[in-house]
């Protein structure tokens, strides 16, 4: 009896269901009695009464695209889910109050509880999970997945956040990537910033500026100039600095001026330290460029050759002498 039931209510419902999408392209489910579960408006009692302007719409449960007048191929389940939408279009919103709000937005995916619940007029949105992306807006192709990912942006704009709460109190901004559980939970509102953790630090493991092209490691202060920059030790195998300045061969060229050793001595004396070398004050306090004082160091290895070239020849004049 329970199958014969289901093939019968199965055949009604493909009946109607064709009959009348190929007038208003509109189909509804909701929690009205029976009659009211095809109707020429695709509405149920006093909802959705502007739903049959619309075409090739499919609207599955309460309240569901009240509001349609003019949108397009949108599909809303679940309770108020785009109850406000209007003339948006592509859309596809699944979930208790998913989308609630949104109007004229189009090409957007809320998935979830809550999903899109503030947006209006933003398009081309993915959001995946309960809350997410809850108080956009106007914010245009964000990807958010994961509860409250991206809760709080409002009109940022290219933002993809990944992970619990990823990003979610972090205000808006555009082209930022958060990733991890909690990454950029908090972090102050900004452009082109890149958040990789587990945790909701300000320091995260990897921190990012698109704009400026910089990363940092356990850190997110990266001094104007450098590229990259890490809080902590690093071990390598092997490592290649690429030296713009000039090698100092210079100091063989027969031009060379080579200080004297009394001069070297009253540098000394006087300073502390050898010349063009950074005291231990300045290191303490700027520490120093690999490639750079590398350089330097030969400079010094080379001239002391040069000393030893010339004392060498001085023995020899000597020995001569002596003989």
């Amino acid at each position: 009896m329970k199958t014969i039931f289901m093939l019968l209510f199965s055949t009604i419902f493909c009946f109607f269901f064709e009959a009348n999408s190929q007038t208003t392209g509109v189909f509804r489910i909701g929690d009205d009695q029976f009659s009211s579960l095809v109707s020429a408006t695709g509405g149920i009692g006093n909802d959705g009464t502007n739903a049959g302007t619309g075409n090739g719409n499919l609207l599955l449960g309460h309240g569901t695209g009240a509001n349609l007048t003019n949108g397009h191929w949108n599909n809303f389940l679940g309770y108020l889910s785009g109850t406000n939408n209007t003339s948006g279009k592509d859309n596809n919103f699944l979930g208790y109050l998913a989308g609630r709000r949104n109007t004229t937005g189009s090409y957007n995916n809320f998935l979830g509880t809550g999903a899109g619940h503030d947006n209006t007029t933003g398009g081309h949105n993915v959001f995946i999970g309960y809350q997410t992306g809850n108080k956009n807006r106007t914010g245009m192709e964000n990807v958010c997945i994961g509860t409250h990912a991206g809760y709080q942006n409002t009109t940022g704009d290219r933002n993809v956040h990944l992970g619990y709460k990823a990003g979610a109190y972090s205000g808006s901004g555009d082209r930022n990537v958060f990733i991890g559980n909690n990454a950029g939970a908090y972090a102050p509102a900004g452009n082109d910033k890149l958040y990789i953790d587990n945790s909701s630090t300000s320091t995260p493991l990897l921190y990012g500026d698109f704009a400026s092209d910089q990363l940092g490691i356990n850190t997110n202060s990266i001094p104007t100039g450098y590229t990259f920059a890490v809080v902590g030790k690093i071990v390598a195998e092997e490592i290649k600095v690429q030296v713009a300045s000039a090698w100092p061969d210079y100091v063989f060229h027969p031009a060379y001026k080579l200080p004297s050793l009394k001069e070297v001595e009253k540098h000394i004396k006087t300073k502390g330290q050898l010349t063009n070398i950074p005291s231990a004050k300045e290191v303490e306090e700027n520490g120093i460029e690999l490639g750079e004082m590398n350089a330097k160091l030969l400079q010094k290895i080379e001239e002391l050759t040069l000393y030893i070239l010339a004392l060498n020849k001085r023995m020899e004049q000597l020995e001569k002498k002596a003989h």
